[in-house]
């Protein structure tokens, strides 16, 4: 069996025990919304609970899994897509059902820490510039007040 198949076995029933799962994005079915390299916590969420527009995860016939969008629920059968496939996948048996997405860790996120990292250091410099032009400022009035007192 396909190591990437035991594992995802191995992701359902940790899923099915009442874990949460932490996956990495792989694939481009999901973009723009889901980016590749991207983090999603899973949950078994009850069937019931779920609604139009989730992003759950799937058992494909072939073993393979599936993260896509919720779109319909007709005749006890999961009916997906990918935000970026024009069609929708082939419907879900309930059981093929895995967990729902219930956070999402985008690499904007990271552009955005260094972003704030850039702009603090930023203000660090122009504070100690403006600190370096304060202590010259303070050494010339000191240059002028001596002068003046000794004249």
């Amino acid at each position: 069996m396909n190591p990437l198949v035991q594992k995802m076995i191995f992701f359902s029933t940790m899923l099915a025990d009442g874990y949460q799962l932490r996956l990495r994005v792989t694939g481009v079915s999901m973009s723009p919304f889901l980016e590749t390299g991207s983090y999603v916590t899973l949950s078994k969420i009850p069937l019931p609970e779920l609604k139009i527009g989730d992003i759950i995860f799937c058992r494909c016939d072939d073993g393979s899994f599936k993260l896509h969008r919720l779109i319909s629920i007709e005749n006890d059968r999961l009916i997906t897509k990918g935000d970026a496939l024009g069609l929708p996948d082939k419907p879900f048996e309930k059981d093929a059902y895995q967990g729902k997405v219930i956070r999402i860790e985008y690499l904007r996120s990271h552009a955005v820490i260094i972003r704030n990292m850039e702009l603090w250091s930023v203000r660090a410099i122009n504070y100690l510039i403006a600190l370096y032009f304060r202590f010259k400022l303070y050494l010339i009035s000191q240059y002028f007040r001596f002068k003046s007192n000794s004249a």
